[in-house]
């Protein structure tokens, strides 16, 4: 046997050993198939899946066992609205400790009517919190269908009529707590899917990735109810300390909503709320003579108008082109991977079949193919180890989340540190990826002209050079 096939070899069962390695299976396949979508959404909600014949196992088991955790992760999980339904009142009736998962089914399957008794349970079991009667405005618009209604004079004017939606705002304003069940579903997901060997990235993105405030319309249209028309009228009529208590009350939301918010469309609306409040807050409190309040709200809108900036890009230092570059490189390598995979596997299959069945080691396309045996073995030793060290630390952090303790708060930095989507960034504080061989590459052809033309130089010398 010829020493280059001992070493190709040698690197094929190098490269064999990283798909044995746990970090490299989860990361390889998804961003190969990857190729196969022209819509990432669908690509990631794909390998996401957990099948529904798995689900039912799950459900069955913990049915059999009384295991609440389970069943509650299977309603959440399961796209069967009526099999959801049951196996939420079955975890609730086991751990009311658990009845903050009616919210994420209200949330998931909104447009198709849920049980009502499940607000008044959600209500019952968690009364300070400002969600559920956020919901009951939320169904009331739409009942109503006060969208019909605009955002000017008139509109406010209509929307100050519509009473029972007016009740169910002002009683999620005046709630002392802001909580979307963000952190309680995050433990749901990581216990659950530990306990059933279905950890993966994916899995848990699409899982988490909701938005717990879908009526942000309906929030801002309250609030400029309260700020524009019963604030400004009170303030009109010399009723200076009840429309202190109108901008006060969307400030307290607001700020409810920054420092409780599990996710930035939580804490942008949050921002929002204080930045309509404030305008109108600050020159009353001004005219009232009451400079320190005046001062720390005036603090505060300038705190959040430099984070609102950042969030958008407008502060420079706050662009970045690390996670886009990072996934990139995850997505060439692992279309290295693929394609010399492929290759080593058909140059070893080929030589072998003419070499040792066929006995035919003889031909243009049998060199060509002995050739490709002799290196791609090696290109794909370089693509296997660049694509583990390029995935590695998602892998890590992934591994690290799952374990870790303490208050959960940013699933911004969960969403970009644990999977690379290229195309999909958590935010808009990425810069787009350019080619790093634009320049390269100029140099690279000067370089490989001035090389042709001292070889040729040096040729010409020594072909007619004397003897």
């Amino acid at each position: 046997m010829r020493k280059t096939r001992y070493m190709s070899l040698l690197f094929l069962v190098l490269s064999f050993c990283f798909f044995l390695v746990p970090e490299f299976q989860q990361g390889l396949g998804p961003n190969v198939r990857m190729w196969f979508y022209s819509n990432p959404d669908e690509w990631l909600t794909d390998i996401a899946t957990i099948p529904p014949v798995r689900l039912q196992e799950i459900a069955r088991q913990a049915e059999e066992e009384k295991d609440a955790q389970s069943l509650a992760f299977v309603a959440v999980t399961t796209e069967n609205r009526e099999e959801g339904r049951r196996l939420a009142d079955a975890a609730v009736e086991i751990d009311r400790e658990l009845t903050w998962i009616y919210a994420l089914l209200l949330d998931k399957h909104h447009q198709d009517g849920m049980p009502p008794e499940w607000i008044e349970k959600l209500r019952a079991w968690d009364p300070d919190n400002a969600y559920s009667y956020l919901h009951d405005a939320e169904h009331i618009w739409e009942k109503e269908d006060l969208q019909r209604f605009g955002s000017g004079g008139e509109g406010l004017d209509a929307l100050a009529q519509a009473t029972e939606w007016r009740e169910a705002m002002r009683k999620a304003f005046a709630a002392p707590r802001y909580d979307s069940y963000m952190t309680q579903h995050f433990e749901l997901e990581r216990t659950a899917l530990q306990q059933h060997e279905l950890a993966h990235p994916a899995v848990m993105l699409v899982a988490l990735n909701r938005e717990p405030i879908s009526s942000l319309p309906i929030n801002l249209r309250y609030v400029n109810l309260v700020v524009e028309k019963f604030g400004k009228e009170a303030e009109q009529k010399g009723r200076g300390e009840e429309a202190l208590r109108q901008y006060w009350s969307v400030m307290h939301m607001g700020a409810r909503m920054q420092t409780r918010g599990s996710t930035a469309t939580e804490r942008l609306i949050g921002d929002a709320f204080i930045q309509i409040a404030s305008e109108r807050l600050l020159p009353l409190l001004r005219k009232m003579n009451r400079a320190d309040e005046a001062a720390a709200v005036e603090a505060l809108k300038n705190q959040l108008e430099d984070y609102k900036a950042g969030i958008k890009g407008e502060d420079p230092l706050s662009n970045s082109s690390n996670y886009r570059w990072a996934a990139a490189l995850v997505q060439v390598f692992a279309g290295w991977v693929a394609i010399f995979g492929v290759m080593a596997a058909a140059s070893f299959g080929y030589v072998s079949l003419l070499r040792y069945f066929l006995h035919r080691p003889e031909g243009k396309v049998f060199q060509l193919f002995a050739l490709m045996e002799n290196y791609t073995p090696i290109l794909w030793f370089i693509g296997c180890m660049g694509f583990y060290l390029a995935y590695y630390p998602y892998a890590q952090n992934f591994e690290y989340y799952l374990t870790a303790g303490g208050r959960l708060q940013n699933f911004e930095s969960f969403y970009a540190n644990i999977f690379p989507i290229y195309g999909l960034p958590p935010g808009l504080q990425f810069l787009p990826v350019q080619n790093p061989f634009r320049l390269y590459g100029l140099y690279a052809a000067g370089g490989l002209a001035i090389l042709s033309i001292v070889i040729g130089w040096l040729r010409h010398h020594r072909t007619t050079a004397p003897e």
